[in-house]
């Protein structure tokens, strides 16, 4: 696939101390949100000045990120060694919520996120591990093994087809089917 010509840059962002790891659309806003994974911030970018309007500090190294449709929180996965899990932010006020703890050993830290219409928060772990959180009062609910590596997620625009890319598999897409939240893999 050829990337279409010419190619616009929006912006050049400079991010002191800092990787610009995954962004994430307002979708109430003009605004996408970057996970600053080596600052431990969530930068907020306003698109119709193409600048950082600011930075949210939250407790961990942010990866993958999912916003509620109603753009009031996103939740990033954090995935630093020590991090707690998944970073909350309050995007009305711009102001960071209480972490998310996602229990998980040292090598096996959050890699990204999606929310399900339930209202359902996946995490993906970064090796072969998923798991459900109340997205609401981060309560975990379930945990499921899988066969991916450091996976990044992608919701289908009719609730239930989950695809994930894995830096594992030489650029496979995994898709799955949400069974009551349940992720079930699907060829």
């Amino acid at each position: 696939i050829s990337p279409p010509s010419p190619i616009t840059l929006l912006a050049k962002l400079i991010l002191p101390d800092g990787i610009l790891e995954a962004l994430i659309a307002d979708p109430v806003r003009n605004r996408i949100y970057g996970a600053n994974r080596n600052s431990k911030n969530i930068a907020v970018i306003d698109l119709a000045s193409r600048s950082i309007m600011q930075t949210i500090a939250v407790d961990g190294n942010a990866r993958g990120m999912a916003i509620s449709s109603d753009g009031s929180k996103l939740w990033a996965a954090e995935t630093g060694a020590t991090d707690p899990g998944v970073a909350v932010v309050d995007l009305v006020n711009l102001a960071a919520l209480p972490s998310f703890t996602v229990d998980h050993p040292s090598y096996n830290a959050p890699w990204s996120c999606v929310l399900t219409p339930d209202r359902k928060l996946l995490v993906g772990q970064a090796q072969f591990q998923m798991t459900r959180l109340d997205a609401d009062t981060g309560i975990t609910e379930d945990s499921f093994s899988t066969r991916m590596y450091e996976p990044y997620f992608a919701l289908g625009s009719d609730g239930v087809t989950l695809y994930s890319g894995d830096m594992n598999s030489s650029g496979y897409i995994h898709r799955f089917t949400l069974v009551n939240d349940k992720p079930v893999e699907t060829a």
